[in-house]
């Protein structure tokens, strides 16, 4: 009877300080959250890129090679992040379709 009270007790603490959350949560909730958190590490990532060709062209004072250089960048950062872009909608109205 003693631990029945001590396992209520810890069950009210960790709802308390944790929320309900932990129970309910299944893969496809984990797995949702992951792929945002990736997908707005890679926004960043192509912000940083963008930022980086844009010094690059603007510093490049006439020096056409340091001026291609900010191109590629540019370029591999768009294709990329179309590249992503279209992979996750592909995916997402593939898996919608499926489990619908």
């Amino acid at each position: 009877m003693d631990s029945t009270i001590r396992n209520t007790e810890f069950t009210e603490v960790k709802n308390n300080v944790f929320g309900n959350q932990a129970d309910t949560q299944t893969v496809d909730k984990i797995l949702t959250k992951v792929i945002n958190a990736i997908l707005g590490l890679l926004g960043v990532i192509f912000l940083v890129l963008t930022l980086f060709a844009g010094f690059l062209w603007m510093t490049a004072a006439g020096n056409d090679d340091q001026v291609g250089k900010a191109k590629k960048i540019l370029t591999a950062a768009i294709i990329g992040i179309v590249i992503i872009v279209s992979s996750y909608a592909i995916t997402n109205f593939v898996l919608t379709s499926v489990l619908k």
